[in-house]
């Protein structure tokens, strides 16, 4: 034990752990969860979703994680942040008897630390009209509903910007 004077500049030093630095994780398997139930996982295990990347669904429903980076098994530093691919928005339009369809969206929005306001506009033989617009979070998963009849176009927009479209035969 030593004693300085009262009012003594006195040096710390403070380790920040063992040798190595941050404590390492080891990356759970997602692939096959749905977006928010990935995020969920990666949370109980110190990890976060960096970026998402929508890749094309080829009959998988919308919102699916079928890829990650790091891969499953690796070591990684806790707070360490993945990329994930997951599938894109889906139609699958189902027809009325007075030939309306309905057609179901299902789509992952981007990474965004501000808030989106996603708008769906359909143009068809009924006119133009917005059938969506809501304000959603960065990789929330959204599922639209919308009545069409005859051919046109779904249109998505993110807070004013063209997104994506989709032709209605």
């Amino acid at each position: 034990q030593t004693e300085v004077a009262p009012g003594s500049l006195v040096h710390l030093l403070v380790s920040a752990g063992k040798a190595g630095g941050t404590e390492e994780v080891e990356v759970p398997d997602v692939v096959g969860l749905r977006l928010e139930e990935a995020q969920e996982v990666l949370a109980r295990n110190g990890l976060v979703v960096g970026s998402v990347e929508e890749v094309s669904s080829e009959g998988r429903p919308g919102g699916i994680v079928v890829g990650q980076n790091p891969q499953a098994g690796e070591l990684v530093p806790r707070g360490e942040s993945l990329r994930l691919q997951v599938t894109r928005a889906q139609e699958r339009p189902q027809m009325e008897a007075d030939g309306r369809k309905t057609l179901n969206l299902r789509f992952v929005l981007p990474s965004s630390q501000n808030p989106i306001t996603v708008q769906v506009v359909v143009q068809d033989e009924l006119g133009e009209r917005v059938v969506y617009e809501r304000e959603h979070r960065g990789e929330d998963l959204v599922e639209v509903s919308a009545l069409t009849k005859g051919r046109g176009k779904v249109t998505i927009f993110l807070n004013g910007y063209y997104y994506w479209e989709k032709k209605i035969d």
